[in-house]
């Protein structure tokens, strides 16, 4: 048992180190080398790797709602749950995403630049079938502030996109109102697409 513990959380700190951390050479003496020393890379796989989905989506991921405006829907803006995860590093971004797919997961992957114009790969789900599947996946793994996110996501977020109840203004003041509570910040909100902005534009009472 000790040994299975162990193995989840050198995984999940993989996953962490790949979101958060570069990479490193180990050196150190060695009398086997000619040079005296020895440097050696090292990355390592589980044999289970939801762990290391788990950690990256920790360090480098979100979970969230994206809302814009829409002349498609009859509320005239558009909310849709989102689980999304960018890397500079094609190699850890296919890695997920095989992960993912192995466990019947589509996962679209989007090619991108940073603020600062590094080339960026991006992997973002969005089918609400999907972000179901990924986050019962990865929940065992995840810590802290996501693992809440994950957690309201699953609970009570995703039930109302499921029973289509997104499409009514009641519906997406509630969604609206457990996004707030999953930005999880005590800063002042200044986005412009907030629960306030809503309840006024549709003079829903406060």
């Amino acid at each position: 048992m000790r040994g299975a513990i162990m193995d989840v959380g050198v995984n999940w700190l993989a996953g962490f180190s790949n979101g958060d951390f570069s990479m490193t050479v180990s050196v150190r003496p060695s009398q086997n080398s000619t040079l005296g020393w020895r440097a050696s890379p090292k990355i390592v796989w589980s044999q289970n790797e939801l762990p290391y989905v788990a950690g990256f989506i920790d360090a480098d991921g979100a979970i969230k709602i994206s809302i814009g405006q829409s002349k498609a829907y009859s509320l005239g803006h558009h909310i849709t749950p989102d689980v999304c995860i960018d890397s500079s590093d094609t190699n850890v971004i296919l890695k997920i995403k095989n992960v993912l797919e192995a466990n019947n997961i589509n996962v679209p992957q989007y090619h991108g630049f940073s603020n600062r114009g590094i080339p960026m790969q991006r992997l973002e789900i969005i089918k609400v079938e999907d972000i179901r599947k990924t986050l019962e996946l990865v929940l065992p793994y995840l810590v802290g502030r996501k693992r809440i996110q994950a957690e309201l996501m699953l609970k009570r977020v995703l039930p109302i996109f499921e029973e289509k109840r997104h499409l009514t203004k009641e519906g997406f003041i509630e969604i609206m109102e457990l996004r707030d509570f999953m930005v999880l910040s005590k800063k002042k909100d200044i986005r412009k697409y907030n629960t306030d902005y809503f309840k006024t534009l549709w003079d829903i009472g406060f």
